[in-house]
């Protein structure tokens, strides 16, 4: 929908292999999805200097759904726990984590390509004034 509405986003699959390490260096991770929970993890950090980067809502769904998955480090690096696993678990799914996780994750690349902004690109992703979303807008494009 967002890229019929001519909305600017990133995508994200959580599949994906990534060369990245943690900020240690010490450990890989096996997909872009332990990536992106590890770097929110790190960003929480109270300990890191500074203190913390971001600050979460008060949500409790939302801190469950953080603090739910387990990991373990195998040969190809960091693995959390399947989706499935973590459902079957919980009896539930942790979406709010996991799109806290993934905005967490495209942020930076989303302020270096200036979507929404009103920077040098700002005209090449500017904000529709409008959407076409439902389904009338399917059947007219069935036709």
């Amino acid at each position: 929908r967002l890229k019929d509405n001519e909305i600017p986003f990133i995508g994200f699959n959580g599949a994906h292999g990534t060369g990245e390490k943690t900020k240690d260096r010490r450990l890989s991770f096996a997909n872009k999805r332990a990536l992106a929970l590890w770097r929110l993890r790190e960003a929480l950090d109270p300990d890191q200097e500074g203190g913390s980067q971001i600050a979460l809502p008060p949500d409790p769904e939302l801190r469950s759904d953080l603090s739910a998955p387990t990991y373990e480090v195998t040969q190809r690096g960091i693995l959390i726990e399947s989706k499935e696993k973590l459902r079957e678990r919980l009896g539930r799914s942790t979406g709010k984590g996991d799109a806290c996780a993934m905005a967490h994750s495209e942020g930076d690349a989303a302020v270096r390509r200036n979507i929404g902004g009103r920077g040098s690109n700002a005209g090449r992703h500017s904000m529709p004034t409008h959407s076409t979303v439902g389904y009338m807008n399917m059947k007219k494009r069935r036709r």
